[in-house]
């Protein structure tokens, strides 16, 4: 078997895994759904927490963003991936599925945490993760004693990533405690809180802001792809209500807006930093 073959094959047997995983991420979502409140004119589920708010990413989205970063060598698949603020733990699983050897989770809800470490357990039976790649924690992900009680060393954190939850306090925490070269993405759904995240995170001496991207996930073909002006436009085209939304589409590096869900698609930005310095001393 040749080189472009085993990349062939690699590929198939992911989206295999991924297809089975979704089936049994629906199957799990829909026997439990306690806890959790439903804001019907996103048609999304959420769940406020002590000191958060947990709220669930799409599969196919998360999957092409970890390809994508992993191709282009942000993500190293060596060191420890960790989610901070975890919730049911589908982005450790998706990045352990992408070929991330450690995915840990850091997650408040105990409740929320138990039944993903529970679900964890089916996806490595069922062989869709392999065993021992993810690794769930409850407690506060700025909280030192957390990693220490979850024996992971923090300088040994490749790549951070959070759901913009608490992500101001997580910067605070990457640059006292975070080493140089440590990576972190920042993931957001929200309107016109982009320019807040730029300037948050530009007070900081030890992080670059290496790149600002925006995906968009089509919902009736269960895709996801970067968005470019070009689709912008087709966007347009089809929907002169655009413009007069209470946000805007928009791919430039300066004032980024987050545009509101539509029915046939969402956009989430995403930025992408690099800690330039060692823990405070």
């Amino acid at each position: 078997m040749n080189e472009g073959q085993s990349n062939n094959s690699e590929e198939k047997n992911k989206k295999l895994k991924l297809a089975e995983y979704k089936k049994l991420r629906e199957k799990f979502d829909r026997k439990d759904s306690t806890g959790f409140n439903s804001v019907e004119e996103f048609g999304i589920d959420y769940q406020i927490t002590d000191i958060g708010l947990f709220l669930p990413s799409g599969t196919v989205f998360l999957d092409k963003l970890f390809e994508d970063l992993i191709k282009d060598g942000y993500i190293n698949t060596q060191k420890i991936f960790l989610d901070a603020g975890s919730g049911d733990g589908r982005v450790n699983h998706i990045a352990a599925m992408n070929g991330i050897k450690k995915s840990v989770g850091i997650g408040y809800s105990e409740d929320i945490l138990e039944k993903s470490i529970t679900q964890t357990q089916k996806f490595e039976e069922k062989n869709i993760i392999e065993k021992d790649s993810v690794k769930l924690i409850a407690g506060d992900f700025t909280n030192l004693d957390t990693y220490t009680k979850g024996e992971i060393d923090v300088k040994k954190v490749g790549t951070f990533f959070n759901y913009l939850n608490g992500w101001s306090d997580l910067l605070t925490f990457i640059d006292k405690n975070g080493v140089a070269g440590a990576k972190l993405i920042l993931m957001d759904q929200q309107f016109k809180v982009a320019d807040r995240v730029v300037q948050e995170i530009s007070k900081f001496d030890s992080f670059d802001l290496l790149k600002i991207v925006k995906y968009i996930f089509w919902k009736d073909r269960d895709e996801a792809e970067i968005l470019t002006s070009k689709i912008i436009q087709e966007l347009k085209k089809k929907d002169s209500s655009i413009e007069n939304q209470y946000t805007s589409l928009d791919i430039s590096d300066k004032n980024q807006v987050s545009v509101l869900e539509s029915d046939g698609y969402y956009v989430s930005t995403v930025y992408l930093c690099e800690k330039k310095r060692g823990p405070i001393d």
